[in-house]
């Protein structure tokens, strides 16, 4: 199920921060997760320490797509609305 939720994340960067790039998607996603409420296991695989991110139970973290699409890479312009 992350495939959708990752999809999900990255549109709604995209639309808040139009002409964003790959990278910039990368590092909003990468640095916007929450990790402090994830309890790792003890069991790991390659023997990759659980309290550091990324890890191979949680990779960086868990997305926080509200704080990511609201991070914005460029400036939004603003608009008024036009006298009538």
């Amino acid at each position: 199920m992350a495939a959708p939720h990752v999809a999900g994340a990255v549109a709604l960067i995209v639309n808040a921060n139009p002409g964003a790039t790959y990278e910039t998607v990368y590092k909003l996603l990468a640095n916007t997760v929450d990790t402090a409420t994830l309890k790792p296991s003890t069991a790991n695989c390659g023997g990759v320490d659980n309290s550091k991110y990324p890890n191979n139970d949680f990779g960086y973290g868990r997305i926080n797509a509200n704080k990511a699409s609201s991070t914005s890479s460029t400036p939004v312009p603003s608009t008024t609305k036009p006298a009538c």
